[in-house]
């Protein structure tokens, strides 16, 4: 029997991971349900499923490594993990591979998947998630400010100035008289 056919139905799989999740915000850790639903995503082939229980488990994985990374004990722990992340982030990559039709999910993943990009450490994945994300600053305040912190990763330091926040623009300006009185 291979892995793919032990994957649950797609309702079975969504209420796990967000019960799985509920646990892992309020614990910092995984139950019994969390374990299994990180071994389904592991084995999840992207195509076969729906962009809601796609952006969900790509959701879940960046959830699940920061927490482990946060809750980590000892330097066996973070050695542990730092053997998986990468993967597991290379397949919330894949699974946020799709088109997305839905504005706010379009949005959603941009984000997710430049995040994504920069705990990969992958240059390429993050320059081209940065350039999406800037295109947007204009009309949304939350893609101006990631992709103002994201910038000076990729020495983009024009984009930078262009997505500085209008407030940020402000009290910056006010610290500079400050400063230089």
């Amino acid at each position: 029997m291979s892995k793919w056919s032990q994957l649950p139905e797609e309702d079975e799989f969504r209420s796990s991971i967000g019960q799985s999740l509920q646990h892992l915000t309020n614990h910092g850790s995984l139950d019994t349900t969390g374990h299994q639903v990180l071994q389904w995503i592991r084995f999840m082939e992207p195509t076969k499923f729906s962009n809601d229980l796609r952006l969900e488990a790509a959701q879940w994985i960046v959830m699940y490594h920061t927490v482990s990374a946060m809750t980590a004990k000892s330097e066996a722990e973070i050695l542990a993990l730092q053997r998986v992340v990468k993967p597991d982030y290379a397949q919330a990559w894949d699974l946020l591979d799709t088109e997305f039709t839905v504005e706010m999910q379009k949005i959603t993943v941009e984000m997710i998947r430049l995040d994504i990009a920069q705990r990969l450490e992958d240059v390429d994945k993050l320059s081209s998630m940065f350039n999406l994300v800037a295109a947007r600053a204009e009309a949304n305040p939350q893609a101006a400010l990631v992709a103002y912190t994201i910038a000076p990763m990729l020495g983009e330091w024009k984009q930078m100035k262009n997505c500085a926040p209008s407030s940020m623009t402000k009290a910056s300006q006010e610290n500079w008289k400050k400063w230089h009185k």
